[in-house]
């Protein structure tokens, strides 16, 4: 058997040779959602964080001017690409008409 692996022998008896069991190293990360809450925790009650009035206010109004100037971007290249769609078509009849001029004329 071993010579038709072409002489390894010992390359061959180390491929045959049992393995020892695959080292499998713990790695850290989060529980899965079937894990236990931890002790320290059980009788935790989640409450959010308190939220200031007069930052709200100044989150709410900035938000929505970016939402104002989000729109009228959109808007504006939406008009920008139905311009250049009609463009092309109203420039390619434009040619047509042209070229059927032309051809009439020059008979």
């Amino acid at each position: 058997m071993f010579q038709a692996l072409g002489g390894r022998s010992l390359q061959a008896a180390r491929l045959c040779a049992r393995r020892r069991a695959v080292i499998v190293e713990t790695v850290r990360g989060r529980k899965s959602r079937n894990d236990p809450i931890a002790k320290s925790k059980e009788g935790r009650i989640k409450t959010p964080p308190p939220v200031d009035p007069v930052e709200m206010v100044v989150l709410e109004e900035r938000f929505s001017e970016y939402q104002q100037i989000l729109s009228a971007l959109r808007l504006e290249f939406k008009e920008e690409v139905l311009r250049r769609k009609y463009e092309e078509e109203t420039g390619s009849l434009a040619e047509d008409e042209r070229g059927k001029r032309q051809r009439s004329t020059a008979l």
